[in-house]
């Protein structure tokens, strides 16, 4: 134990409870979404359980855990976290369409595909207010803003793989959320990144697919699957991670003292 951060043990230990919560909403959402063949009913349902489970995790069981209250987002937080969450996937993209590992789909954008995104969206914005919002709070007030940021992405890479998404796809998540969690404290709100994580998730979700709802078609099939990821995966190949890893290095503050 670092004499340095005496309550870290504690702290981690209260800020698991806020990914518990998420792990248990995350999976009811999917259950929910995978009902039979799903359709519109079936994923707004699944949408608005997540909604209204973020909006726990960002009031009352922060509160419980200690955290302080979730401030309203400052001028621009939302739109830097619209960007935070769209760049990344625009650059994957590019990447996987450039180097040939994708090709057009024959499938087009219906409602089964903008309620996908929804979901995905929604999916992302829920995990950020329990893991951004609650975990992150409860630990930042026992230690301090680097470890934060540290045991938010460890906590949701454990979410992440107890919810099946596999190792690639988790530690692509934590890349982003190293990005995302700097965004968290230049804000001290988890507004931005939680817009930042439902950009990524819809973009992603319709232009790869996720492994969210099986048959989603999207919009670029993946050719070369250890590269864009396997079919309905896109976050699942080493494109996507070197992307998130590339986010994560590119606005590490060590990085950004080299560059002064």
């Amino acid at each position: 134990m670092s004499t340095a951060h005496p309550h870290l043990s504690r702290a981690l230990g209260r800020a698991a409870w806020a990914a518990a919560a998420l792990l248990a909403a995350g999976e009811v959402a999917l259950f929910i979404a995978d009902i039979n063949t799903p359709g519109p009913l079936e994923l707004q349902a699944a949408a608005l359980l997540l909604v209204l489970a973020a909006a726990l995790g960002a009031g009352p069981l922060g509160r419980r855990l200690g955290a302080a209250p979730v401030s309203r987002p400052r001028s621009g937080a939302l739109t830097r976290g619209l960007l935070a969450g769209l760049g990344p996937a625009a650059v994957l993209c590019a990447l996987v369409w450039l180097t040939g590992a994708v090709a057009p789909s024959p499938a087009t954008l219906d409602g089964a595909s903008l309620w996908t995104a929804v979901l995905a969206a929604a999916l992302g914005w829920c995990s950020e207010l329990f893991i951004r919002g609650s975990a992150f709070g409860a630990i930042e007030a026992r230690t301090d803003a680097e470890t934060a940021i540290w045991g938010s992405v460890l906590l949701l890479f454990a979410v992440d793989l107890l919810l099946g998404l596999g190792p690639v796809p988790a530690l692509t998540v934590a890349g982003l959320g190293m990005f995302w969690g700097r965004l968290r404290v230049a804000d001290a709100s988890p507004h931005g990144p939680a817009v930042a994580h439902g950009a990524w998730n819809a973009a992603v979700s319709v232009a790869l697919g996720l492994r969210i709802v099986p048959g989603a078609g999207p919009l670029l099939l993946e050719r070369v699957a250890w590269w864009a990821g396997p079919p309905g995966a896109g976050d699942g190949g080493l494109a996507a991670l070197l992307v998130a890893l590339g986010c994560a290095v590119a606005t590490s503050p060590r990085t950004r003292t080299h560059r002064l």
